[in-house]
């Protein structure tokens, strides 16, 4: 056998060509760079053929399409960039954080998501990269106007990089305000996403997770006009399994008393805090859109309770059975000041439940709050005005850091390039259950 060093195989003509041959194979496959918010962004060589695939109609063709990895946290919680997560000793779940580059190793100050827990009692569990989306193209030519809804995912071309947005406005669209709130057409934009049949529906984030607790935040409690009764004894019960029982009407409301997951897990109205931006100071506001999901088993007829910045909202439920059930609060009937002065709750203790007859169990008590789309105080906020019949209006789901229309203001048509179709699972199964994700 011959032995020929790389120096000498090189100079064999035939060897040149070979290599530059398997040079050229290597760099052509390895793909080709994309822009995404100012950062570079591989695509593999497995998506080169979707690379021409464009839009004429709503395409979920895998084939076509092109794939971007998305970069940064601007739409949190329903697409995650490059972040860091750390699993919580004591309630067990994973807390995502962006930013990291700017503090280095660690950020300061860096709470669980969930029960408040410090730094010290996180153990640092995964680096994440972003997910991929797929975009479909727009051909040209195409009425966007028949293609595109309220609430889908649009590629945007602004400022030589491709940014992935929530499309909120259409051509002719009014954009107005209540308060802080950004409302389309009379609507707020949050309602008018939980309305729409989106591929990405309205991203929630979680509250309070009771199963995941040693210690819950719901309680007995008393209506107002019974407070001075002597109480002996509790008529919600918390079993082992951490499932809540009742077995006969009372007068007992069972009430979720929230705690601050950034101020020493004292008692606190439900904020707007999104802790996974990690050095931002903000003024935070009260949400009012919240959504409590579970397992009911046995049958009664129960009534649900929400405190808003709006009213207390009422629901009643008639359980006949095992069933899983989800109740927002926009859902709810707006009561009486007279008829919610009785019941013992506040924007401290946010729900409260209450068995009018028949025997129940409640177990996987979850509380989640919406995305709640609002003005930042340095926004530009000329309202209300109509978008032109050129004109779009799009906004971030991490809305206190989130650059779209708030600050570029309404975008061209021209600027749209695709429609975000497809999304790649995040990395952590446990940051979905965190973050209140629905998935498909």
């Amino acid at each position: 056998m011959i032995l020929t060093t790389p120096t000498r195989l090189f100079q064999n003509g035939l060897f040149r060509w070979c290599f530059l041959a398997l040079f050229l194979s290597v760099v052509l496959g390895s793909g080709l760079y994309l822009n995404y918010n100012g950062k570079n962004l591989p695509r593999s060589s497995e998506t080169m053929r979707g690379i021409f695939g464009t839009l004429g109609k709503r395409s979920t063709d895998s084939q076509s399409g092109q794939w971007y990895r998305v970069q940064g946290g601007s739409m949190a919680p329903t697409l995650y960039g490059d972040c860091r997560s750390f699993s919580c000793q004591q309630c067990g779940l994973a807390s995502p954080f962006f930013n990291f580059d700017q503090h280095g190793t660690r950020p300061p100050k860096l709470t669980c998501s969930h029960c408040g827990i410090f730094e010290n009692n996180l153990v640092r569990s995964e680096e994440s990269s972003g997910q991929l989306v797929r975009v479909n193209h727009f051909t040209s030519g195409v009425d966007l106007k028949d293609i595109l809804r309220r609430g889908d995912l649009v590629a945007i071309k602004k400022d030589d990089a491709v940014h992935i947005k929530r499309l909120v406005g259409l051509p002719n669209d009014w954009v107005d305000s209540e308060g802080l709130h950004l409302k389309i057409s009379g609507q707020r934009v949050e309602d008018m996403i939980l309305s729409q049949a989106n591929q990405f529906p309205l991203p929630w984030l979680l509250v309070d997770l009771d199963s995941a607790r040693l210690v819950s935040r719901w309680k007995n409690s008393v209506r107002i006009s019974d407070a001075s009764e002597d109480v002996l004894a509790d008529d919600w019960i918390r079993s082992e399994l951490r499932s809540w029982e009742c077995s006969e009407e009372t007068n007992h409301w069972l009430v979720y008393q929230h705690r601050s997951q950034t101020r020493g897990s004292i008692p606190s109205p439900v904020w707007d805090d999104c802790v996974f931006n990690t050095g931002l100071s903000r003024k935070l506001h009260l949400v009012n859109r919240l959504r409590l999901s579970g397992e009911s088993l046995g049958k009664g007829d129960v009534e649900f309770v929400f405190w808003t910045t709006e009213g207390a909202r009422h629901v009643m439920k008639s359980f006949q059975g095992p069933a899983k059930f989800t109740i927002r609060s926009i859902e709810g009937d707006l009561l009486s000041s007279e008829a919610s002065a009785e019941i013992p709750i506040s924007d401290v203790m946010v729900i409260g439940i209450h068995l009018l007859s028949g025997t129940v169990e409640l177990k996987d008590l979850k509380i989640d709050r919406s995305v709640e789309y609002r003005w930042r105080p340095n926004d530009d906020r000329p309202t209300p005005f109509q978008l032109s019949a050129d004109e779009w209006f799009v906004l971030g789901d991490n809305v206190p850091v989130s650059k779209d229309s708030r600050e570029w203001g309404a975008i061209r048509s021209a600027e749209l390039i695709g429609l975000v179709d497809q999304a790649t699972k995040f990395a952590s199964p446990s940051l979905h259950e965190l973050m209140g994700r629905i998935d498909d």
